[in-house]
């Protein structure tokens, strides 16, 4: 079967051999470039790329290459997941994206010369304050627009009226989407959407809207308001809503999951709340222009009470990034 399977494969890859040679023959002239969209996550997804065009518009990226993009979520040949439809088709709108660059990255990596053709892509942090000195590469159609606009109306919000959309990570999405992925080691990441409720309810009574966020949630929002629409539970959810409303929101509230990238990307403010970890390099990529930040409090089980911020600091708390690295401090 193995064997099978790589004939089958070699078969496949063999037509995009001369295209990987030419690219190595134009190299002096024009610079071919391969690269990877993480389209299974939409942290990346949507910063990363939008990252990358910031590059590209602050002239850090070589703009004489000929940039072609696949939607990737590992080294495989064959196709991924995409996690948002919406963000796929405004990407590729965008860049140049093809699934024929995908088997030329896969052959292009086995021949001398690679590292030359690969676009190097960035993290979802953004601790060069590039999103600030930039304006947003993305834009909805007219047609959009008008999509964009029903949908308000249809979740009750009124022409004209302001909205913040509100989120907590919880392991919901991550478990029903990757099972077979251990998420456990980034736990420390989750959160409650209790947290949220006096918040969104103080923002409601000071006249806003509070859309609550998120494709597949623990449980439903806690509360009955008016003003308060539970948007990832009541059957509205939609891939398009996803992006237009993280897109038109008068600001964001939520922690550290992959969806405030979205708002990020197109340049609405943060209120990011549980940071976690406190780290420089956590906290300056994640921000965006005008936002706010309120750290994730750490609970000593033996002493029965929260850390101080100094504390943090000087365990070597701040720059955690395991479960298991917080089990073992206590």
């Amino acid at each position: 079967f193995c064997m099978g399977r790589q004939f089958f494969l070699f078969l496949i890859l063999l037509p995009f051999l001369p295209i990987v040679l030419l690219m190595r023959v134009l190299r002096p002239a024009i610079m071919i470039r391969v690269g990877a969209l993480t389209s299974n996550q939409i942290g990346p997804f949507g910063a990363s790329t939008e990252l990358y065009l910031c590059e590209r518009d602050v002239g850090l990226q070589d703009n004489r290459t000929v940039d072609i993009f696949y939607h990737s979520a590992d080294d495989e040949v064959f196709f991924p997941p995409v996690c948002n439809q919406q963000l796929r088709k405004m990407w590729e709108r965008t860049l140049h994206v093809t699934a024929l660059a995908r088997p030329l990255a896969f052959l292009s990596r086995r021949l001398p010369g690679y590292s030359a053709h690969v676009i190097p892509m960035l993290s979802d942090k953004d601790p060069n304050g590039l999103l600030g000195s930039t304006e947003a590469d993305l834009l909805f159609t007219p047609e959009e627009e008008k999509v964009g606009e029903a949908g308000l109306k249809q979740l009750g919000i009124p022409e004209g009226s302001e909205f913040i959309c509100f989120h907590a990570r919880d392991a919901a999405y991550l478990n029903q989407t990757f099972p077979d992925y251990d998420a456990q080691y980034h736990s420390y990441r989750n959160t409650t959407i209790h947290n949220c409720i006096d918040a969104v309810q103080e923002l409601v009574g000071r006249g806003y809207f509070a859309i609550r966020m998120g494709a597949i949630v623990e449980e439903p929002v806690p509360t009955i308001h008016a003003g308060i629409i539970d948007y990832a539970t009541n059957g509205s959810r939609s891939d398009f809503m996803d992006i237009f409303l993280c897109a038109r929101c008068r600001f964001f509230v939520g922690g550290a999951g992959g969806l405030n990238a979205i708002p990020r990307i197109f340049r609405r403010p943060l209120a990011f709340t549980n940071v976690v970890p406190l780290g420089r390099d956590n906290l300056l990529g994640h921000c965006s222009p005008n936002s706010l930040f309120i750290a994730k409090k750490l609970w000593l089980r033996k002493s029965d009470r929260f850390m101080t911020v100094r504390e943090i600091l000087e365990s070597g708390a701040r720059d955690f990034l395991r479960t298991e690295q917080y089990d073992a401090l206590g």
